[in-house]
């Protein structure tokens, strides 16, 4: 339904913040126009038999027969035999419903017409056109094997960035759990005393068997150690108790 001011403030908001370059309201919608025409030409070719896209490259895939029948009828559609649309999924959500749909609707061999642009406004520091320098493959296949095989390709992307995900997510996983398991060894590596007496309070101890058991920790640094690892009540009550030389009272 085309692009509000507000969603233009953002979108210069974004190429300054990420590529440090400040560009005007009309840089944006004569980018929106340029890549509009493309999404038109390259949808245009993918309606036609034998043509598909290649979702990994970005590359236009028919075979030498199609490109040259196309060529003879449509130069203009000539330079998709180099030219690369990497982003072609996304430009098809932005663009799809407005060059899809209505009058402007494209489909068919017949309708080929690429999309006017205002000139009298250029793009801000435009690149050179993505090319793909390497020669079109010579094998024939059948004309239809073209668009199943764009899908297809189209398809596996999608596969391939979910298990991409997925081994990120599982990487990322791993990695906490060995910093959790380094900040353990790097705690237990350490005398927490506050940690000890905290435990020992809890116990309900008088103040003079929490000294005495702070005074037997303090001469033996591993059994401190010992005691600050511990979760089971009954373990940890049995090893002060020790140190108190008594036997520990029943549990409420």
């Amino acid at each position: 339904m085309g692009f509000t001011a507000f969603q233009i403030s953002k979108a210069i908001e974004s190429v300054q913040n990420g590529c440090g370059i400040l560009v005007s309201d009309k840089n944006v919608r004569a980018r929106l126009k340029t890549l509009k025409r493309e999404y038109a030409e390259v949808s245009q070719l993918l309606s036609i038999s034998g043509f598909g896209w290649d979702a990994e490259s970005g590359r236009i895939t028919a075979d030498s027969i199609a490109w040259d029948d196309l060529v003879k009828g449509k130069p203009d559609f000539g330079k998709w035999r180099t030219k690369l649309c990497r982003r072609y999924d996304d430009m098809e959500c932005i663009f799809g419903n407005d060059t899809a749909t209505g009058d402007r609707a494209v489909s068919g061999f017949d309708t080929f017409s690429p999309m006017l642009v205002d000139e009298s406004v250029n793009e801000h520091d435009t690149p050179t056109e993505e090319t793909d320098p390497s020669p079109i493959p010579t094998r024939k296949r059948h004309a239809a094997e073209g668009n199943t095989s764009g899908r297809r390709k189209r398809t596996k992307f999608y596969e391939d960035s979910d298990r991409s995900l997925a081994m990120i997510a599982e990487s990322s996983k791993k990695i906490a759990e060995a910093i959790h398991m380094q900040a353990t060894l790097d705690t237990l590596n350490h005398v927490n005393w506050q940690m000890i007496t905290e435990k020992l309070e809890a116990m309900h101890l008088p103040l003079v068997d929490i000294m005495k058991v702070m005074k037997a920790f303090r001469s033996d640094g591993d059994l401190a150690k010992v005691f600050m690892s511990l979760t089971n009540t009954t373990i940890m009550r049995a090893l002060v108790y020790e140190q108190l030389g008594r036997d520990p009272p029943p549990l409420p």
